[in-house]
Order: C-alpha cells, then structure tokens, then sequence
C-alpha cells in the first residue's frame, strides 16, 4: 500500500505516507478528497398535511409508482412532495407493514407457480379488449390471438362494451379459419372487464374449449398482447389516416346513423390493420401517426392546469418542522389497532410484486389464531 501510494501521490511527506497506508484505499482516497469534510444537504421539508395526504394515497394505491403518485396528488389537489419524497414515504410505510406482518408471524409457505407457455401454434388462444378513438368517438374492439406467433385469428369492432357480439365474433371467424376446432390447450381470457355473455360460455363449451384467466399482475405473460396490443394500435391509427373523414367534420354523432357510417370505416381499417399484422399484406411505414397523437390533445389543458399548480406549490414558503416522525405519522395513518391479521397482510401484499396471486394463495390456515 505505500509503495503504491508513493508512486500515485507525490504532495504528501513520507509521514504522512506511511500514517495513510494503514487504511483501506477507500478510506484514503475519502479522506484525500475531503468527502467526510461535506457539509450535509438540508433536507427539504414538506407540510405535514401534506405528507398525510400522501400516505393515504399510498395506502389507497400502493400500485402507484412515484411519478403516478405525484401526479394523481397534483390532479387532486392534494399538495405537491415530488416523486422522491412520495417514494421515501412509500418505502417506509412498505418497511412498516412488512415488519407489523414479521411480528404477527403472517406470511404463508411459498407455493410454486407454473408459467405455461405455448410450445407450437395453435395450443394457446387469447381474447384481447382494447378501446380506439376516431374522431371524438370511442370504439371497442376484441381480438383472439394466437399466442404462439401472434395471428390474429379473429376481430369484432362495436360502439358499446356490453355487446354479445363483442366477445362471440371474434371466437366464431377463429374457429372458421381452424375448421371449427378450438385451441389445443386452453383459451386465455383477458384481465380487463370484458362483457361476458351466456351465449358466449355455450359457444365455448359446444367446442370443448377451456378457458382460463391470465395470471394476475403478470402483463409480460403473453408480450405484447397484455401490453395494450400496442402494435394493433399504432398499425391502426396510421390505416385509419388513410380515409377520408372529412365528411365527419362538424357531424353531431348523437346520430345513429352518422355514428354507423363512421362504424363501416372502422371495420374496413380494423381488418386491413388485422391483414397487415398477419402479413397477408404488405405493412406501411408508420407515418408518425401514433395512438398519443390521437389522444394527446384531450390532456393538454389539464396538463397546463397541473404545472401551473405545481409551479405554484413549488414557490411556497418554507414550512415548519414536523410534530411527528414520518414513522409515527405512517403509524397513525395505517391504524393497524384497527385492521385484523388477514387485512394486515392483505395490505402487506399490495407493497409486493404479484399482490392478486399471493392473496388468492393465502392458507387457511394463517387465520386460526
């Protein structure tokens, strides 16, 4: 060590040399930079109202990241912390829960968990439901999938969700294009609050077709299908822009027939936009026209609105220190006098990844005391 600190650095005497090569190099090169010497950033306080406001947040949607969670206070006028400081708290009220579950002795045995995965095609179909807007009007469209290779082996388009034809058309043309044969394994239904019908369920068992639910908090499970079909949308709105619709402008759709005109439009680009991700046609460059193009200027007055309060929030006066510790104050709000062990690690689990899978495992057995 001081061989070497001879050879790196030559403004010190040979005392001071040999004092320095008893500590570690990391030590040294602190004490040479004079980092224990820093002064300690002030911290930044908020009002304690405000650090309430946010841990109720947290406790109401602790799926909430930091910059969700900011941004859901800013639109509710709730106060401004930033994404930091809702991040801190977050932290310390997951840190509490999970040391409240350690002292009750809640948490259940493992169980394993099996990703099932398609191995050829036509093992493994899934229902979609997304939603696109053309010209003030929102549309529902289903698709099914085949998840091996991502076909779309059949869509429906219609105005409303609540519609029987929404969830049977699409397995009815995929069943057409397989010679009236369901998928080998099972039929994956979305997560979404897709309508379900009776008549739908018949359909399903008339083919022996077995359903299941896509395991819960797992978007990644079936790639770009539980992603928002994200690339049904962008191939869509860049068919969509190829139509005249000039014909649409200043229309009142409060009239049905209006609105089943624009409907026709949006089944033509639907089964183009189906036809193209299959590659039974050639694909278009995307033009720049994406779904955020379409959407986007619904949000700007409210976006203008937000930053204009958090700009506001942002140049208030400095507040005064806390009556509590962020532990106490996180104490107060999560009352955990007033929830039972099964609420308590409910709580819990939303702090974690998969919270759907770990409650819907819980034993019965953690309830007996």
């Amino acid at each position: 060590m001081y061989r070497q600190l001879q050879s790196s650095v030559h403004h010190l005497a040979n005392h001071e040399l040999i004092e320095a090569s008893r500590y570690s190099k990391s030590v040294f090169y602190e004490w040479l930079q004079g980092l224990n010497e820093r002064k300690k950033r002030a911290i930044k306080l908020v009002a304690e109202d405000i650090a309430i406001n946010a841990m109720n947040v947290i406790l109401e949607y602790p799926q909430f990241g930091g910059t969700k969670g900011q941004q859901y206070m800013i639109y509710h006028r709730l106060g401004y912390i930033g994404r930091h400081g809702y991040q801190h708290l977050k932290k310390a009220m997951g840190r509490m829960l999970f040391q409240e579950v350690c002292r009750h002795d809640l948490l259940p045995k493992p169980t394993v968990y099996e990703h099932e995965r398609p191995e050829n095609i036509g093992e493994i179909w899934a229902e979609d439901f997304i939603k696109v807007t053309v010209i003030r009007c929102t549309f529902s469209v289903a698709l099914v999938i085949d998840v091996f290779n991502t076909k779309y082996l059949g869509y429906a388009v219609t105005e409303r969700d609540d519609s029987a034809a929404l969830v049977r058309e699409p397995v009815e043309m995929a069943l057409e294009a397989n010679s009236q044969r369901g998928p080998k394994k099972f039929l994956l239904k979305d997560n979404g609050s897709q309508y379900v019908s009776t008549e739908h369920g018949d359909l399903l068992a008339k083919h022996e077709i077995i359903s299941k639910s896509i395991p819960a908090c797992k978007p990644w499970y079936n790639g770009t299908i539980e992603c928002g079909n994200k690339d049904f949308k962008s191939v869509f709105y860049n068919i969509i822009a190829e139509f005249d619709l000039t014909q649409f402008k200043g229309v009142d759709f409060s009239n049905s027939d209006e609105k089943k005109k624009l409907l026709e439009i949006v089944l033509k680009a639907a089964k183009e936009t189906v036809n193209v991700l299959n590659g039974e046609i050639p694909r278009p460059v995307l033009g720049g026209v994406t779904p955020d193009d379409i959407h986007d200027s619904i949000d700007k007055q409210r976006r203008k609105y937000n930053d204009e309060y958090t700009k506001k929030e942002q140049m208030k006066e400095k507040v005064e220190s806390w009556s509590k510790s962020k532990w106490e104050l996180a104490q107060d709000v999560l009352a955990f006098k007033e929830l039972s062990n099964k609420q308590i690690l409910i709580k819990h689990y939303f702090f974690q990844s998969d919270p759907l899978r770990r409650i819907n495992n819980i034993s019965a057995e953690v309830w007996t005391n």
